[in-house]
């Protein structure tokens, strides 16, 4: 018995290495998710700090900054950052150069006036959200100097893509993931501040931004210099933005339904509450860390596959990606199921009250897991506005699910909402693209 289990592994194992898309992502997925678990401690630690040291009203005050500068760094960026991943991805060799130089260029010049509008809106609006949205003074200051670091937390991101587009996976996920709290950490170690926000936890993230965005800029100048291709392609503004508004609408779709919950919480209960539940839900989101770590190799090689008309290669490539995310995700969601007090205890007393919410976001980010990438399936292989049509029709109903369930069971309601809606997208979009390209992108274990 052991001696055909030994053969069938060498065999499954040989089918592996000699197939080079699959040994390249399980090779870019181990390297991705050592990268996102280091990523994801860094930022446990650093909320670990803040529950502390300040409590849930601490960590929901960062929470619902960070969102709040997330939103704007979303408009600004206008869907640039991911166009430029999947370009690069599809020109990024010798007689492409050219053509990522013009993009680049192009896409920049936007970055830059996009970023100079948002932060203007933003500057105004940060006494008012905070005054009339959150009914929180606490938070103008927060706000208004968080508008500030729009502009350089979208560059960071725009490169963080860049260099994914070219594979250079560790890098993306440094920058993207690890460096800032990395930072973060150090400087609230030092006890360094601007002393700007009243918050020590806020000003060194700050910083942290302004410094990673400056690193991510020379790295990605280092491998790509655009002075070097003085041949470069011209390209208009109007298509680089036909190619990424459509992206920037699914991805703020998407991204306002994962912080619709936060920022629900925030308007209808407090910032405490949003601390407690804040915490829950990052801890959840291991239950689709590998998910994280297989589409950071998945999406360019996707785009790649789909230009070249390829589409049983990118059905290799996806069905592969969902067995690998649904392995590795399993026994991380029966731990969290199991053990959710344990967990939430060592973040203090008042945060175990998010037991339930655990367990349930848990579920949730399990199943975005075993449905694998079926977002960036959509996005590489030229069907964004199918997949911001999904989006905004999921959006209502979590908004919906919010609005009626957090008035009456509190963080619990907004766990079962957000559960629900992640369940709901991934099951339409795994209906159309079965429908448009003949594969189950779902991965169900022992079938053949």
């Amino acid at each position: 018995m052991s001696f055909v289990m030994s053969k069938l592994f060498i065999n499954k194992w040989r089918s592996i290495v000699n197939n080079a898309h699959l040994l390249e992502i399980l090779k870019g997925s181990f390297f991705g998710l050592c990268f996102k678990v280091t990523g994801l401690g860094l930022g446990y630690l650093f909320i670990f700090l803040i529950a502390k040291n300040y409590g849930a009203e601490g960590v929901g005050l960062y929470v619902l900054t960070f969102t709040y500068l997330s939103i704007g760094v979303l408009f600004a960026k206008m869907g640039l950052d991911i166009n430029i991943m999947k370009q690069v991805s599809r020109y990024f060799n010798q007689s492409g150069f050219s053509k990522v130089k013009g993009i680049y260029l192009t896409s920049i010049e936007i970055l830059l006036l996009a970023s100079m509008v948002v932060v203007g809106i933003f500057v105004f609006l940060s006494s008012y959200s905070a005054l009339y949205v959150f009914h929180d003074e606490s938070l103008i200051r927060p706000f208004f100097y968080a508008s500030f670091i729009i502009f350089p937390l979208a560059v960071l991101q725009f490169h963080a893509e860049s260099l994914r587009g070219c594979k250079k996976i560790s890098l993306y996920f440094i920058i993207n993931n690890n460096l800032i709290t990395f930072f973060s950490i150090i400087f609230l170690y030092i006890g360094f501040s601007y002393k700007v926000t009243d918050y020590d936890f806020i000003d060194v993230y700050f910083l942290s931004v302004i410094i990673v965005a400056v690193i991510a800029t020379l790295i990605w100048l280092s491998i790509f210099n655009p002075s070097l291709y003085n041949s470069g392609v011209k390209v208009q503004k109007s298509t680089i933005l036909k190619d990424s508004f459509p992206l920037m609408i699914s991805g703020s779709l998407t991204l306002l339904m994962s912080w619709m919950d936060i920022l629900m919480l925030g308007a209808f209960i407090d910032k405490e509450s949003v601390g407690v539940y804040s915490v829950a839900a990052k801890l959840a989101v291991i239950a689709s860390i590998a998910l994280v770590a297989v589409n950071s190799i998945v999406a360019p090689k996707i785009s790649y596959e789909y230009i070249h008309g390829n589409t049983s290669g990118l059905k290799v490539i996806v069905n592969y990606a969902s067995k690998l995310t649904c392995w590795f995700s399993g026994p991380i969601l029966v731990v969290l199921i199991f053990f959710p007090d344990f967990i939430l205890l060592h973040f203090g007393q008042e945060f175990v009250s998010a037991s339930f919410v655990l367990i349930i976001l848990a579920i949730g980010q399990f199943i975005n897991s075993v449905c694998g990438p079926v977002g960036h399936i959509l996005n590489m292989t030229d069907s964004q506005k199918v997949f911001r049509n999904i989006m905004f029709i999921v959006l209502i109903l979590n908004f919906f699910l919010n609005y009626l369930l957090i008035p009456v069971f509190g963080i619990n309601g907004a766990a079962i909402a957000t559960a629900v809606s992640v369940a709901s997208w991934n099951l339409i979009a795994i209906i159309y693209i079965y429908k448009k390209m003949g594969f189950l992108a779902f991965y169900i274990p022992f079938r053949k």
